[in-house]
């Protein structure tokens, strides 16, 4: 029994000190930039026929995460610097939170963006869905050109997908990575988010959608 116990104490004592190391070499050392390299897409800032707004996340009475709000800030600059005068909200409510969708629109309104210049899709649990439908709404109209706005670590895997639904995409992303070496929170965050996007990039070809 004591020996049982004296195996379980040291691969306990093992397995901490090989999660310290990793925890650390994340925290403090390039790994998290070496890991978000090849998920970081070059924007495109071209005209487009629309410009297409992923959903993220927002509270029950309406307030966006910091996702939501940097990707609405990002869809009204384009849209007022002239690159597409329409611009496709697409993502339904989620369950844990409120309706990011009509918040987004809101938002958009307050920046200026004429109510008429607004559509919302909110048939969309998932990015997978997002793209579907918003071929179907485009496609039979002869519009195929998007200006494609998320997040830049989830926007080769949102490319990925409109353009398996037959759109032509344009990438503009929003809150794209900084490759240096920054704070152990934002290096934390870096790794978190990569290793997300490549389980979902791993899911998305396996499914056949991108």
């Amino acid at each position: 029994m004591q020996r049982a116990w004296d195996r379980l104490r040291r691969l306990t004592v093992w397995v901490l000190a090989v999660y310290g190391a990793a925890v650390a070499t994340v925290l403090y050392s390039p790994v998290a930039n070496w890991a978000a390299m090849p998920l970081i897409v070059e924007a495109h800032h071209d005209s487009a026929d629309v410009i297409v707004l992923l959903t993220a996340w927002a509270t029950p009475n309406g307030i966006l995460n910091e996702a939501g709000v940097w990707r609405t800030l990002e869809a009204a600059r384009l849209y007022r610097a002239g690159l597409s005068h329409h611009i496709l909200v697409t993502g339904g409510p989620t369950g844990e939170g409120g309706d990011p969708g009509a918040a987004m629109v809101a938002m958009l309104g307050e920046l200026g963006v004429p109510k008429d210049a607004i559509q919302l899709e909110d048939g969309s649990a998932n990015t997978h869905e997002s793209a579907v439908n918003v071929a179907r709404l485009l496609l039979p109209s002869g519009r195929n050109h998007v200006l494609l706005v998320t997040d830049g670590k989830h926007m080769r895997r949102a490319r990925g997908a409109f353009e398996r639904a037959g759109l032509r995409v344009s990438p503009a992303p929003a809150m794209q990575w900084e490759l240096w070496w920054e704070q152990p929170y934002y290096q934390y965050r870096k790794m978190d988010g990569a290793v997300h996007e490549y389980v979902g990039l791993l899911y998305y070809w396996w499914k056949g959608w991108i």
